[in-house]
């Protein structure tokens, strides 16, 4: 019987991935999911709206205590909530009636600095003018 025929040898398995063509970009490597918080749910979302509907109506009463009270209690509950800056700019308002010009007015600058194109920079800033 005559010898089975021998086959060339498989090329080695490489681990390396396989190159891209001359003059190609090679694919980026794929990247690890990022970490990130997950976002508030919308109860929550409701929640910090009722709130600050709640410090509004107290502040269209002239209650200015009581809107500053509540803005700073969302303040504290929502630190990095979804309207911060609305909460914030109640509680500026509501320190212009209960504390006059000259303690919103800090406060006011500081909004502005952080949030310059907010809708509420017209408004703050009507506090700053002289």
């Amino acid at each position: 019987m005559p010898p089975a025929p021998t086959l060339p040898a498989a090329p080695a398995q490489s681990t390396d991935a396989p190159r891209p063509p001359h003059g190609a970009k090679a694919a980026a490597k794929p990247r690890s999911p990022a970490k990130t918080t997950p976002a508030p749910d919308d109860d929550s979302l409701l929640e910090e709206a009722s709130i600050l509907d709640r410090a509004r109506w107290q502040l269209s009463q002239r209650d200015g205590a009581g809107a500053r009270k509540t803005a700073e209690g969302y303040l504290e509950r929502f630190p990095r909530g979804r309207l911060a800056a609305e909460a914030e700019a109640v509680r500026i308002h509501a320190t212009l009636l209960t504390d006059g010009r000259a303690a919103a007015a800090p406060l006011a600058q500081a909004f502005l600095r952080a949030h310059p194109d907010s809708p509420h920079a017209p408004a703050l800033r009507r506090i700053l003018a002289p």
